[in-house]
């Protein structure tokens, strides 16, 4: 890891070195003549030549090593976090048969886990307690940008490989990919309750479909409750909010903030998320913060809605709420990591703990220089 600088104009201000510089050349200590008449006409020796001299030499340098602290702040440090490291990596993915592992890549590499840190392989080969929700996507990726560019990478993944995202692993170097047997941990499989608040007016003849469609979402692998409070009752933590016949409120809006789904019968121009068998848009959806806001083209009635007396509308309604699944396990054979057309450079994270002492250093010397500042004007002499 070392040390560059994200913008070397900032050493530009140590050109400000000039200013207390001149300053300090040019400064007299203010001293008042005094004409005495009986000396009047003796002519005083010849003054010898004025030599160069600093006046307050403490206060000087104090004033540059403010300037040069400031200017070092302005070229914006950063650490270099490329691991160099000349022999060549070996990643597993926890879950990856370790012992097939090793018969088939270079023992003499550097092996880690894939895991936050990226914690070496030991003697014993315990893999280290992760959280099965990782994303080894996201974690490659970083990997791939932490590495050296010369340094040659294997990953070996289990068969049954989990922590996938929506986006297909793209690295900027050819990697050496190894498939052995094993499976990536299991997420928690404890199934969460999911709540849909159901406020504003709602049509009287849609509740009898709403409440059988949220009952037929209930399943082994989900679990959902409707909440029919008042109209005016806040959302609380509700997953989805389905405020029909009026707007959405603030609440639900925040609530949307923080990932949840409102659903409103209030048309939008987000993108088509629901169309009828005739090809017509039923409703739009628009992303607000972490969360979405689904506009429905016409009021969720019978008579508006037709589809609403469908036996598919539990099916559709769940698909509209829940939006595109994204899967997050896959064949590894099939998802080996693509090269990216250029190279990645290896990262450069802010120094921010070298910030902050810079900003420590700044203010200390900014009052040591008001400190020494005083000290010298108390020491002129008086006019």
């Amino acid at each position: 890891m070392s040390l560059a600088f994200a913008l070397p104009l900032g050493f530009a201000a140590l050109a400000a070195w000039a200013l207390p510089l001149l300053i300090h050349l040019s400064r007299r200590a203010d001293r008042r003549e005094t004409p005495f008449a009986a000396l009047r006409f003796v002519r005083g020796p010849e003054r010898p030549r004025r030599r160069l001299r600093l006046e307050h030499p403490w206060l000087l340098a104090a004033r540059l090593a403010l300037i040069g602290a400031i200017a070092f702040l302005l070229a914006e440090p950063v650490l270099d976090a490329a691991t160099r490291d000349e022999r060549a990596w070996v990643a597993v993915v926890p879950g990856a048969d370790l012992a097939q592992a090793r018969r088939l890549a270079d023992a003499n590499a550097s092996w880690h886990w894939v895991a936050p840190g990226f914690p070496a392989i030991g003697a014993t080969g315990a893999a280290p307690d992760v959280d099965a929700r990782a994303s080894i996507s996201s974690l490659l990726r970083e990997l791939d940008a932490n590495l050296a560019r010369e340094t040659a990478l294997t990953v070996v993944a289990p068969a049954d490989l989990g922590g996938l995202d929506a986006e297909r692993i793209a690295l900027g170097r050819a990697v050496q990919w190894q498939v052995v047997a094993g499976a990536s941990p299991q997420p928690d499989t404890k199934t969460p309750l999911r709540t849909l608040a159901l406020r504003g007016a709602p049509d009287a003849a849609a509740l009898p479909h709403l409440r059988a469609a949220v009952a037929a979402w209930n399943t082994p692998a989900q679990r959902w409750r409707l909440d029919e409070r008042a109209a005016d009752a806040p959302p609380g933590d509700a997953d989805v909010i389905a405020r029909l016949g009026a707007d959405a409120t603030r609440d639900d809006l925040a609530r949307a903030n923080d990932g949840a789904v409102v659903v409103t019968d209030r048309a939008n121009d987000g993108a088509a998320a629901w169309l009828d068998g005739d090809g017509r848009v039923l409703a739009r959806v628009t992303a607000h913060g972490r969360g979405r806001v689904i506009g429905l083209a016409q009021p969720l009635t019978p008579a508006a809605l037709p589809l609403l007396l469908e036996s598919t509308f539990a099916h559709d309604f769940e698909r509209l709420v829940a939006g595109p699944a994204t899967p997050t396990r896959a064949p590894a054979d099939a998802v080996a990591p693509l090269v990216e057309a250029r190279a990645t450079t290896p990262a450069r994270t802010a120094a921010a703990g070298i910030d902050d002492m810079l900003i420590l250093v700044i203010a200390l010397l900014a009052l040591v220089e008001r400190g020494l500042a005083w000290h010298a004007a108390r020491k002129a002499p008086a006019s």
